[in-house]
């Protein structure tokens, strides 16, 4: 798999996305892209399957994500929904945040489980099991985690695979810029009641190996929470909510490095999806 130019920084991640006290967060350090030319850079950066640009100055995330929005208006692509990330406390805490991070998916980058050849083009590609609602309706006013239930339609398993290839050790500003590291995401076939969310479980393993096990819960402690923050921040961003639209609610357990192997993320009772990245060492 081409991974292209550009720093991997998987244990940076680890802290931004998850959480490693070990890692120090730093911010832009002044050799970067100005903030006027950044939603063009990242629009060329996806085009190009090059790294994503960081800004030489910290950015505000208000800013950031006023950068962001610039960014999805330039990708002309249909919004498929949002996602999540830096759902799990003790990963906000060691970023001094007191909210997770909010990005866009697109239409244009949902997979199928045989169509992962599109990734390949990656520069710093990421592995994350995930749950994700389905709108039931379009939703213009905020919510709670109690009241959420009635705009969402189902849940489904889902995968993420997101890009944390940027040219520098990026800021919290540059990755909400930089669409808080979202590329593809892999929906599971099944969906289930809106209500079981919280009681799914599940392991990803690799060629046969567990490479982890975690609750659904491991996102803000409640996926009804998630929803609910997910949608009051878009809304309060501006972006629309639309019936059928996808809401990613954040990494269960440490994004991993998407190596070579089959995949498998079983969620017990609520089903599985398999994929194949790359050649496995089964092969």
């Amino acid at each position: 798999m081409t991974r292209g130019a550009g720093i991997a920084i998987f244990s940076l991640l680890g802290s931004l996305l998850y959480t490693n006290p070990c890692v120090q967060v730093v911010e832009s350090d002044g050799e970067g892209m100005h903030k006027d030319d950044m939603a063009g850079g990242m629009l060329a950066a996806w085009q190009q399957c090059s790294a994503k640009p960081v800004c030489d100055v910290p950015l505000d995330p208000a800013v950031a994500y006023g950068l962001q929005q610039q960014y999805v208006a330039l990708r002309q692509s249909v919004v498929a929904g949002y996602k999540a990330a830096v759902t799990n406390r003790q990963g906000q805490e060691a970023l001094g945040l007191d909210e997770p991070l909010l990005g866009v998916l697109f239409e244009e980058t949902r997979l199928a489980a045989g169509d992962l050849d599109r990734i390949e083009g990656a520069v710093t590609p990421v592995i994350e099991t995930e749950v994700g609602f389905v709108l039931a309706h379009d939703v213009s006013t905020p919510v709670t985690p109690g009241s959420v239930t009635g705009v969402l339609a189902c849940w489904q398993p889902m995968i993420e695979i997101g890009d944390i290839g940027f040219q520098s050790r990026p800021g919290v500003g540059d990755l909400i810029a930089g669409n808080a590291a979202g590329a593809w995401f892999l929906p599971g076939t099944a969906s289930h009641a809106v209500v079981t969310a919280n009681q799914a479980t599940v392991m990803l393993s690799r060629d046969g190996e567990t490479v982890h096990r975690v609750p659904a819960t491991d996102a803000l402690g409640d996926q009804f929470a998630c929803a609910a923050w997910m949608i009051n921040k878009a809304l309060a961003t501006g972006y629309e909510l639309k019936a059928g639209m996808v809401l990613m609610t954040g990494a269960l357990g440490a994004p991993v490095p998407a190596a070579a192997g089959h995949w498998l993320a079983d969620y017990g009772e609520f089903g599985s999806i398999k994929f194949v990245l790359g050649e496995s060492s089964e092969d």
